[in-house]
């Protein structure tokens, strides 16, 4: 089995902070979110890794030059933008009719891909899809399932009372389910291939996921990403997410604090603050849910709250900044987390 990790090249609901920097490279605890998706598939038994992406791609090769352990990568470059099925399409010579696990380049997730591949091969079905519970599909396509089985993908407008499932963005396919695909850019698995092969062979395997998970696809998803890791920190279990790491200092409060960071003579970090790596904050600040990412400065006297803070970005003095994402070279996004992305 191959990995396709499909790399949307929009910036879209992470725009500005995605405007310089592919999606996958945008730090979660200051760690990209790509290196937990190759260690989800390393883990698996999973190989050969081929990322198909449009978008800074200069930035993801040099990303991956730094990992070894018999992993291979390759590329298949994005020329329009492309859905998950196109990209699909595009990436079958490099999959060279082997099965495939393709996997959504945004999400955060902690899904034993070696258990849903083990799953997939016991069934002999085509194709295997992994779901997620959700009391709010938001806009989601549900999937109908029962006893392990895919019976139906169905529109959200037709959502009652929860829970839901939704697809939760890997699905493990037999050559024969996407060799025939035709040359689409615009295909999408859950809206055209998946209803394709549920219709020719009746039912598709189901593999149930019940653990993290989140799709990083706009602001408040991102930031809620980066604390949801953080708080699993104090789970009691083995978290390969997490592993063993010398990097940082944790608190239960939800702190995060890089040891390559720079932090002032009485700084008041009130709880769910991120301070990620080479991170300089002055004498006397006050920060209350914001995340910080690598290489910004904070003068002295700041009061920072419901912000996020992009690489580089240098606030002045005595600012007091409330719900803003900064990024350097832009105007100042207005940003209102909802409850639900700041409570763990």
């Amino acid at each position: 089995m191959k990995a396709l990790i499909y790399i949307d090249s929009r910036a879209g609901g992470l725009f500005p902070l995605a405007k310089d920097v592919s999606r996958a490279l945008l730090p979660v605890c200051d760690r990209e979110l790509l290196h937990y998706q190759i260690m989800q598939v390393a883990r698996a038994g999973i190989s050969q890794i081929v990322l198909a992406a449009g978008f800074r791609v200069d930035q993801l090769r040099d990303f991956i030059r730094y990992y070894s352990g018999g992993l291979e990568f390759g590329f298949v470059l994005e020329q329009d933008h492309w859905a998950d099925g196109g990209a699909l399409c595009a990436a079958r010579e490099m999959l060279d009719g082997d099965s495939a696990a393709v996997i959504d380049g945004g999400v955060l997730s902690d899904i034993d891909l070696a258990a849903a591949r083990a799953a997939h091969e016991r069934s002999g079905r085509p194709a295997t899809i992994v779901t997620v519970g959700t009391e709010d599909p938001a806009g989601r396509g549900l999937i109908k399932t029962r006893d392990g089985t895919v019976l139906e993908l169905t529109g959200s407008d037709e959502a009652g009372p929860g829970p839901h499932r939704i697809n939760a963005g890997i699905c493990l396919l037999e050559p024969q389910a996407y060799q025939d695909l035709p040359e689409d850019p615009e295909l999408s698995l859950e809206a055209g291939l998946l209803p394709r092969l549920i219709a020719e062979h009746t039912e598709l395997t189901h593999h149930a996921h019940e653990g993290l998970w989140v799709d990083t696809a706009g602001l408040e998803d991102y930031l809620q990403a980066n604390f949801a890791l953080l708080a699993r920190r104090y789970t009691g279990t083995d978290d390969w997410l997490w592993g063993e790491r010398r990097d940082c200092a944790v608190f239960k409060d939800l702190v995060y604090l890089s040891k390559q960071l720079v932090l002032g003579k009485g700084v008041d970090l009130f709880h769910r603050v991120i301070l990620m790596r080479d991170v300089r904050v002055g004498d006397g600040c006050r920060l209350q849910n914001c995340l910080v990412l690598p290489e910004a400065r904070i003068g002295s006297g700041c009061d920072l709250q419901n912000c996020i803070v992009g690489p580089g970005v240098e606030v002045g003095d005595d600012q007091q900044v409330a719900n803003k994402v900064l990024v350097r070279g832009e105007d100042d996004t207005p940003f209102f987390p909802t409850v639900q992305a700041l409570t763990y």
